[in-house]
């Protein structure tokens, strides 16, 4: 299995694995920088990625698109569908 790590501008010459509907797709995502192969001139399109390795990649991303992400601040507690405690009542729909 390899590692995929978030990419630098410019890393994508060709992957010998990125066929079919997205190969178009992991090109561009290599050529603007936000993700690279895993080695070997490969991308390893089916081996898994870290919650971790995605926030960065959507980051680049946004970043990509002119966007600038700013982190919410430390003492926000957030609370959505996903977190134990459910969604917060200002959340729910009226």
């Amino acid at each position: 299995m390899g590692v995929l790590r978030p990419g630098a501008a410019g890393a994508a010459e060709g992957f010998t694995d990125a066929r079919g509907v997205h190969a178009h797709g992991i090109e561009q995502v290599a050529l603007w920088g936000i993700a690279e192969g895993c080695g070997g001139g490969r991308f390893c399109p089916s081996d898994p990625i870290s919650r971790a390795e995605m926030v960065t990649w959507l980051s680049k991303a946004a970043t990509h698109l002119g966007s600038v992400y700013a982190p919410p601040p430390p003492n926000l507690h957030l609370r959505g569908r996903d977190s134990p405690t459910g969604p917060s009542p200002e959340a729910m729909p009226r």
